[in-house]
């Protein structure tokens, strides 16, 4: 457990390092948040129940090709974290995937594309 708490931190933290630094990442996230209709100042606390910041999730999620057509796409996940994993032990990083594939399964068994994202991030 504390090894998928391991990851699951460096995948959050590789998303926002990517939207920090990857301005075609930024742009996708500035479209997102418009498109879900968040205020600024609501862009600041991380609430993931919000309706409009599960939407945002599935947004931003299908910009960078973690979803498509309103599902998870796990194999893009591992893409957007290599740089991050290779330094882990190899059980862990199999230990991640194997139950990040088990999230995107339970997720992508949802109808809505919000609450597919949210399925995910509540999952992991």
């Amino acid at each position: 457990m504390k090894v998928i708490v391991l990851l699951v931190t460096v995948l959050t933290i590789t998303i926002h390092v990517s939207c920090q630094t990857d301005e075609e990442v930024h742009k996708i996230k500035e479209k997102c948040f418009d498109l879900s209709d968040i205020p600024v100042e609501d862009r600041v606390v991380y609430n993931p129940e919000n309706p409009k910041l599960k939407c945002f999730n599935a947004c931003t999620y299908t910009g960078v090709g973690m979803m498509k057509d309103g599902k998870i796409v796990p194999e893009k996940y591992i893409e957007r974290l290599q740089d991050s994993l290779k330094n882990e032990k190899k059980s862990d990083v199999e230990a991640f995937m194997k139950h990040m594939e088990d999230c995107a399964v339970m997720a992508n068994k949802l109808s809505d594309e919000c609450e597919v994202a949210y399925s995910m991030i509540k999952c992991l």
